[in-house]
C-alpha cells in the first residue's frame, strides 16, 4: 500500500515503521518515521509533535492521546523550536515511542485491531519559515490501517497444554492424545480471533522447534478451548515404536502464539506380561506370546546362579507297534521323555518276517510317537543293523518312525526277523 497523502503539501511522509509491529492496549512501540521536505523553503529551526485522535461521524475530533514531541519542544514555553538544517528536498527520520491506551480511540474487537476508518497518528511540523499558504506549519495525518501499525484491544495471552502416549500400550505406534488451549478472554473471542492449530513431530531429538514432519491435527479449535483428553482421533497417524519421537504443536492467529511439546519414547520394556489368560512373560522386550501359546522370554544373556528347574519330566512308551515289527527284547517298548521342550526318543524293535529292501521306495512304519511329544520337522537318523548293516531312521512331524535303505557295503539287505534295528534321537520343540 502507498503512503497516505496529507493536508498541505509542504511535507512528505517517505518511509514509515512501527517496532514492534503488534502492540496491545497498554504497551508501547517505536515509531520511526522519514520526512521529506518539498515546501521550497530551508528550514533552520523547527519542533515536530505527535498526538493521535479519532474523529466523530462529522470529523471533528472526538478525542485524542497525549501529545509527544518528535524534535525540538519544551524550553521555557513548552513549545520551542530547536536548530536544524533541512534543506528543501532533503529528508530527517524521526523516532518516537507511541502508548496506546484505553479509552483513547475506538476498537474494533470482533476484528481484533484499531479501526482503521476512525483513528488517526497525527505529526505535525512547524517551523520558523513561511510557505505559499501563509503558515508555517503542516500536518500529516497517518492512519494506522495495518500496513503500519496492528493495535490489539487486548492480549489473548493463550496458553497451551499437550501430553501425547503410545496406545494401547507402550509398544504401539498409535497415539493417544490430551491437550487443551487457555486464553485470559472468553472463549467466543479466542474462536473470533482467527487462530490456526499446526502440529509437527521428529525422530531427531530438537529441543527447539521440531519441523520435519507436518502432522494432521483433526480437532478443531473449539475442541481444543473444551479440552480434548486422551483422543485416539486428534491425531491419527502412526509412529514408529522403534525410535524416540517428539512433537510440538502451535497455536497461532499471527499476532500472539503458544507452543507445547510432547514425547513419547521407543518401545522399550523391562519386563512384560502379555495380558492373556494363557500367560506370557519376557524380559527386556514385549512378549510374543499368544493365546493359548504362552512363552517365556528374555532379551538378555541370563545367568542362573541357582541353576533351572527344568519342570516335571514325563515319559510315554510307544505301544504303537506296526505288525510287520516286533520288541527285540520282550517287553521293552520304545519310548519318549519330555523335559521342558527337549524330547529324547530311544527303542529297539526287530522285524517280525523277512521285508523287501531294494530301492529307496521300501519304506516301513515301525511305530508311532504319540501326541504332545512328535519333532516339529522331518529327521532322519543313521542307524545301526545287525552284522555290520545301517539303515535310516525317518521321523514325520505326524509321529511315525520309519525304516528305509537297510544295506550292507552299499548294497541292500533284505532285514529279516529277529534283525537288530536300535534306533534313538533328540529334538526341540517350539
Amino acid at each position: 500500500m502507498a503512503l497516505p497523502t496529507f493536508d498541505e503539501g509542504f511535507f512528505q511522509v517517505t518511509a514509515l515503521s512501527f517496532s514492534p509491529s503488534v502492540v496491545a492496549v497498554g504497551e508501547t512501540a517505536t515509531m520511526s518515521i522519514t520526512i521529506k521536505n518539498v515546501s521550497g523553503k530551508s528550514i533552520t529551526k523547527c519542533y515536530v509533535y505527535q498526538d493521535g485522535r479519532y474523529p466523530s461521524t462529522n470529523y471533528q475530533y472526538g478525542g485524542a492521546f497525549p501529545t509527544q514531541f518528535l524534535y525540538g519542544g519544551g524550553g521555557s514555553s513548552g513549545w520551542d523550536m530547536k536548530t536544524i538544517s533541512w534543506a528543501n528536498n532533503a529528508s530527517h527520520t524521526f523516532t518516537a515511542t507511541v502508548s496506546f491506551k484505553e479509552g483513547y480511540y475506538q476498537l474494533d474487537t470482533s476484528n481484533y485491531v484499531l479501526d482503521p476508518t476512525k483513528t488517526y497518528i497525527a505529526i505535525s511540523v512547524v517551523t520558523n519559515a513561511t510557505f505559499s499558504s501563509g503558515g508555517n506549519y503542516d500536518n500529516l495525518y497517518i492512519r494506522a490501517d495495518g500496513s503500519y501499525l496492528r493495535i490489539l484491544s487486548a492480549r489473548d495471552n493463550p496458553k497451551l497444554t499437550l501430553e501425547i502416549e503410545r496406545t494401547p500400550n507402550d509398544e504401539a505406534t498409535a497415539i493417544k492424545t490430551t491437550a487443551k488451549l487457555t486464553s485470559d478472554v472468553a472463549s467466543s473471542v479466542l474462536t473470533a480471533h482467527g487462530y490456526t492449530i499446526k502440529l509437527t513431530a521428529t525422530n531427531t531429538h530438537n529441543p527447539a522447534l521440531p519441523t520435519d514432519t507436518a502432522v494432521t491435527f483433526n480437532a478443531t479449535l473449539s475442541q481444543l478451548i473444551t479440552g480434548i483428553t486422551n483422543s485416539t482421533s486428534a491425531v491419527t497417524a502412526t509412529f514408529s515404536a522403534a525410535t524416540d519421537w517428539y512433537f510440538l504443536l502451535t497455536v497461532s492467529n499471527g499476532y500472539e502464539t503458544t507452543n507445547a511439546y510432547g514425547s513419547i519414547p521407543r518401545a522399550f520394556a523391562n519386563i512384560h506380561l502379555a495380558g492373556l489368560s494363557t500367560g506370557g512373560v519376557a524380559f527386556g522386550k514385549f512378549s510374543s506370546s499368544t493365546q493359548g501359546n504362552p512363552l517365556f522370554e528374555c532379551e538378555f544373556p541370563a545367568i542362573f546362579n541357582g541353576g533351572i528347574n527344568k519342570g516335571a519330566v514325563s515319559i510315554a512308551n510307544i505301544t504303537s507297534i506296526n505288525s510287520n515289527f516286533k520288541l527285540y527284547h520282550s517287553g521293552e517298548y520304545p519310548r519318549v521323555i519330555r523335559m521342558g521342550n527337549v524330547v529324547f526318543l530311544e527303542g529297539c524293535l526287530s522285524p517280525s518276517k523277512t521285508l523287501t529292501m531294494s530301492s529307496t521306495s521300501n519304506q516301513y512304519t515301525m511305530c508311532t510317537i504319540p501326541e504332545g511329544y512328535r519333532p516339529p520337522r522331518e529327521m532322519a537318523i543313521l542307524c545301526q543293523g545287525s552284522s555290520l548293516c545301517t539303515w535310516l531312521l525317518r521321523l514325520s512331524t505326524a509321529g511315525a518312525c520309519i525304516l528305509e535303505r537297510y544295506s550292507k557295503g552299499g548294497s541292500y539287505v533284505q532285514p529279516a526277523s529277529g534283525n537288530w534295528l536300535p534306533f534313538s534321537a533328540v529334538w526341540i520343540l517350539p
